[in-house]
């Protein structure tokens, strides 16, 4: 997570749900980590944000669920950009 904060805008945030990233106090850069719990009403008002362009996500790709173990691979290796949609 540490490598995807020179990612950020200066005096932008960088908010994490996998655990805490450091901040870079040079560039004002600050961090936030969330939580999301596996509840239907917290995802139905995610998906009406990004419906409604409030929340913005950036999908690199979209792949279907055979090719899960390059993703993964692909994503150890540092090869994907944004978000991956698996394709059921």
């Amino acid at each position: 997570l540490a490598k995807l904060t020179p990612y950020v805008a200066d005096g932008g945030i960088v908010v994490s749900s996998a655990g805490p990233v450091p901040a870079d106090e040079a560039r004002s850069v600050r961090t936030a980590g969330v939580w999301v719990g596996p509840d239907a009403s917290h995802l139905a008002d995610l998906v009406s944000r990004i419906d409604n362009g409030v929340l913005k996500l950036h999908i690199a790709d979209r792949r279907p669920l055979e090719e899960l173990p390059t993703i993964h691979q692909d994503a150890s290796n540092g090869k994907l950009l944004g978000k991956t949609v698996i394709v059921v």
